[in-house]
């Protein structure tokens, strides 16, 4: 910290003091001289490092009173002052003893303390940038000891500034000492660690989560001298992913209640999820099995351009219903009704597709000859969904209907097994 003494009062010494980053790690006002003759007492008494002299200022003494202050036997740096900059006023200030001078024109005193305390003002320059970093910046020795730390560390632990946290105790600030000792393993076997994530308790007794990117320096005999690095505060990531994690389990649940099989598709017709009854469909072991294959290879041969017509219509961004045939691992056929719709993202492209399959538990009414036309044509027609110009069919082939005959299309009643009637 530069102590500074103020000798003078005008607008000369004013502006300079605008130019002055006045923090209280950098500078500190010593004294307020207003007239000549107590200013060499005061210098005396207060010991500053610079004197600010309004050399306006009559009173003062101008290049005289810079004379006597450098004549001291512990004489401070004496920076000029004056309201209008020429080169005769410097080279005079200069010839005086002045180790600088500052216009109000030009205030530019940080500027000439920068020339005169080089080492100090590049540190300080360094502790300011540091500090003004939103993220923790931490040294500590091996046993914990915080030696430094930028502002932002000390807010995210919960002290009011650094010098409050400089000499606690790192090690006591985990929430769980297993994940220091897990720490300490990992930088001394590396050297350093990225992305290290632990539980921390701040002052106030408040948990949060940090992440570390730290290194160990090591000493002269090949220990370690003390760890550093870099500290963000990832607590409301980790509270959103705790919480997306906690979602995703519950819709899982509801997905993998579901009876029917559900399943998401990638563009290319890999499964990305499936739901537990369509890995019994498929008569798989489990989702792990089927999730990044294709599951062209489950429907029959003959039924697979089917299947595929729907995956590329879902794939284009039209939702389709299809109904094929398929064959588990184990052997078992099912006829199966599917349903695809395209999965779009914010820009509307369309980046997977969801799809249903519903076991079609059928019998065969090419197997029952007994009907009648009249109840063929009363199952046709709630095919048809009481529409008169879709059942107004001249040729019906054999089909066969559900149990519960719901009929989603017209295009199912008209999938028949080696039976004609005439309707009409």
């Amino acid at each position: 910290m530069i102590r500074v003494l103020l000798a003078g009062d005008s607008p000369a010494l004013r502006a300079a003091l605008a130019g002055l980053p006045l923090h209280p790690d950098a500078f500190e006002i010593a004294g307020h001289v207003r007239g000549g003759p107590e200013l060499v007492e005061r210098t005396l008494d207060l010991r500053p490092d610079v004197v600010l002299l309004d050399l306006s200022a009559g009173e003062i003494g101008g290049l005289d009173a810079v004379r006597r202050l450098t004549q001291l036997p512990i004489a401070p740096r004496v920076v000029g002052l004056v309201s209008t900059e020429s080169a005769e006023v410097r080279a005079a200030a200069g010839a005086a003893g002045a180790d600088g001078v500052v216009s109000a024109a030009d205030p530019a005193l940080g500027t000439v303390l920068a020339r005169l305390f080089p080492a100090w003002w590049g540190a300080w320059v360094r502790g300011r940038f540091l500090d003004d970093i939103p993220v923790g910046l931490l040294r500590t020795a091996p046993d914990g000891l915080i030696l430094d730390a930028n502002v932002a560390m000390a807010r995210m632990l919960g002290f009011a500034d650094r010098v409050e946290l400089l000499g606690a105790s790192f090690a006591d600030l985990y929430a769980d000492l297993a994940d220091r000792e897990r720490f300490l393993e990992l930088v001394r076997r590396q050297g350093e660690v990225r992305g290290f994530e632990a539980r921390c308790r701040r002052r106030d007794g408040r948990t949060v989560w940090l992440r570390f990117t730290a290194r160990a320096v090591p000493d002269d005999q090949g220990g370690i001298l003390y760890f550093e690095g870099v500290i963000e505060d990832v607590t409301e990531r980790r509270r959103a992913e705790l919480a997306r994690a906690g979602t995703e389990a519950l819709l899982r649940a509801v997905v993998d209640a579901d009876p029917d099989c559900l399943k998401v598709l990638d563009p290319q017709g890999r499964v990305m999820l499936i739901n537990r009854a369509g890995v019994e469909m498929v008569e798989a072991g489990s989702a792990e099995e089927v999730v990044g294959r294709e599951l062209a290879p489950t429907v029959v041969p003959e039924h697979r351009p089917t299947y595929h017509g729907l995956v590329e219509r879902a794939a284009a961004g039209h939702a389709g219903v299809a109904e094929f045939e398929i064959e588990g691992r184990q052997g078992t056929r099912r006829r199966v009704e599917s349903r695809a719709l395209p999965l779009r993202d914010a820009d509307g492209v369309v980046t997977a597709m969801a799809a249903d399959a519903a076991r079609n538990e059928d019998f065969n009414i090419s197997a029952s000859r007994e009907l009648t036309v009249a109840e063929i044509a009363r199952i046709v027609w709630e095919a048809c969904g009481n529409d008169p110009d879709a059942f107004a069919l001249e040729h019906l082939p054999a089909f066969e209907v559900d149990v519960q005959r719901r009929w989603p299309s017209v295009e199912k009643a008209r999938r028949l097994l080696g039976w004609e009637a005439q309707i009409g």
